[in-house]
């Protein structure tokens, strides 16, 4: 049985480069998920805020406004 190298060569290039582009795709899209959590929050009963920010690949949350309930 005769192997055409410069074949086989051009389809394993052709699957790397495949394989890579699936690859920096997927991170570039789970990059994008994280940073949908950045923002200001409320919570649903309007008592709280809080600030989600990104520092150094590192999230990080501060709270901003606190109401008090009287019961």
């Amino acid at each position: 049985m005769k192997v055409n190298i410069g074949m086989l060569a051009k389809q394993i290039k052709m699957m790397l480069l495949l394989f890579l582009g699936i690859v920096s795709y997927s991170t570039l899209l789970a990059q994008t998920k994280a940073d949908e959590i950045i923002g200001t929050w409320e919570l649903e009963d309007k008592t709280s805020k809080m600030e989600i920010f990104e520092k150094d690949g590192k999230y990080f949350g501060k709270l901003l406004l606190t109401k008090l309930i009287c019961i």
